[in-house]
């Protein structure tokens, strides 16, 4: 489900294009979309949709695809799961394959009741949950205190996603259940359902997140300034 709407979103290009009026003519017309999917199952459609794919293997284990949706030219990838991987892949999306905006597309465990099997979450921003310096003291500066989640030095915690890229994923052609635009934690644990009973304090001081998953905020941390999306 959610990678047919990634897949749909490359058909938007015209709008992605113009979500920008800064840029110039020229530069707008480069965009490339990266779409990244941590399970084969989640890119399976995308690799029936693209035309003129061209494959490219990155070390052992990360084979790049790159090729055309309906007149959008895209770069895809399996991650697999994990943060380091994702990471990896994100990276090499943006730097090696020029990936303009990027698309993560997956499972993910749900943390509200009432939730089942197909509903669709695109998430509003992000943030570690495991990622921890409450406790990290500086002589310099006695009474700063971090939050969780955020990252010493530079302020950042919550990582919010591109509202252009949102408000097409809203606009895009999906099953009859109505996508939810939430709050995503992530972090390295496949958090199972008692887990997610005895974490519950935790998702509280973090704003109560829809989804739970593991793979996305290393690249939200290496290339921020990078366009992104994330459906479940």
């Amino acid at each position: 489900m959610t990678d047919t709407m990634g897949a749909s979103l490359c058909t938007r290009n015209k709008d992605i294009k113009t979500s920008d009026s800064k840029q110039s003519s020229e530069k707008v017309s480069s965009v490339k979309v990266g779409i990244i999917g941590a399970m084969p199952e989640e890119l399976a459609k995308l690799h029936e949709k693209a035309k003129t794919h061209t494959e490219r293997k990155h070390g052992k284990y990360i084979t790049f695809y790159e090729g055309v949706i309906d007149d959008c030219e895209v770069v895809y990838a399996l991650s697999n799961v994990g943060m380091v991987f994702a990471s990896s892949v994100a990276t090499t999306m943006i730097d090696v394959y020029g990936a303009t905006h990027v698309i993560f597309t997956g499972v993910g465990g749900g943390l509200k009741e009432g939730q089942s099997i197909g509903d669709i979450v695109i998430a509003k921003d992000l943030i570690n949950y495991d990622f921890n310096c409450k406790n990290f003291e500086m002589s310099f500066a006695p009474d700063k205190k971090f939050e969780r989640g955020e990252i010493p030095f530079v302020g950042l915690k919550d990582f919010a996603c591109d509202e252009k890229l949102i408000q097409l994923a809203l606009e895009a052609p999906h099953p009859s259940r109505t996508p939810v635009v939430a709050r995503v934690v992530t972090g390295s644990e496949f958090v199972v359902g008692s887990r997610k009973k005895e974490l519950k304090p935790l998702w509280e001081e973090l704003g109560n997140p829809h989804i739970v998953e593991m793979e996305w905020r290393p690249w939200l941390r290496s290339a921020p300034s990078t366009k992104s999306l994330l459906l479940f």
